[in-house]
């Protein structure tokens, strides 16, 4: 059998390259790190849900990454979650439920980006000790940005990351995401039938569900408005 190589390839006509190397699970993981993916130079961005297996096998001290997140408030995410739930469940009677039972129910997960940015996937619910486990890796690791402000954050990842943010190619996929999110708020809207407002019984149910992940939400923007400070801005026309 021929040797396998890393490789460069157009997998669509927008212009995008590719590495030919899978890193949805820990044996193509191992793969790619055999074959040298880090020292290649061939690949700039990586995605992958292993991330810190990834980062475990694939980066070393000589070839780091750094991992950048865009963060959204509980609140926001409980609806997002519940729009693709019942999006997507199996059964009529779960694409039939409501907001307000979803998060009652035991297909919501409180506390989920704290238990994900600990690596607890596969463990029971997070502790205080792991809200600070997934602080010091956000702190140390993450580069974040906000929900609220996709622009903004896509400017900073360009900041931070000399990414050139003005070709015509990069200027049609930043259209592209807006108009994608614009629509996906708008049908996630018509699901819920109402905005959830600040302070009703609904939100505060979900807050309470939530507490952890709260804290840590705060500290993230505090730590994005920081490393929007210290990242210097790269002129328009040299990003």
């Amino acid at each position: 059998m021929p040797s396998l190589q890393l490789s460069v390839f157009d997998l669509d006509d927008t212009g995008r390259k590719y590495v030919s190397v899978d890193l949805s699970e820990r044996d193509s993981i191992m793969g790619a790190s055999n074959l040298g993916l880090a020292a290649s130079g061939l690949a700039d961005v990586v995605f992958t849900p292993l991330f810190y297996y990834a980062g475990d096998h694939i980066f070393s001290e000589k070839k780091k990454a750094r991992l950048f997140t865009i963060i959204r408030h509980p609140v926001d995410r409980a609806i997002s979650e519940f729009y693709t739930f019942t999006q997507t469940a199996a059964e009529m009677s779960l694409r039939t439920m409501t907001l307000q039972e979803f998060v009652k129910s035991s297909y919501y997960l409180g506390n989920w980006w704290t238990g994900m940015v600990a690596g607890m996937w596969d463990k029971p619910g997070p502790g205080n000790q792991h809200l600070q486990l997934a602080k010091e890796l956000l702190r140390t690791k993450y580069l974040i940005g906000l929900e609220e402000d996709i622009d903004g954050s896509m400017k900073l990842f360009e900041d931070y990351f000399f990414w050139n943010g003005q070709t015509p190619e990069v200027k049609a996929c930043k259209k592209n995401i807006r108009k994608t999110e614009f629509a996906r708020d708008f049908a996630v809207y018509h699901a819920v039938g109402h905005r959830v407002k600040e302070g009703s019984e609904l939100y505060l149910s979900i807050i309470e569900q939530n507490q952890l992940d709260m804290e840590l939400y705060w500290y993230s923007v505090e730590l994005h408005r920081a490393q929007r400070a210290w990242i210097p801005t790269q002129p328009l026309d040299q990003v």
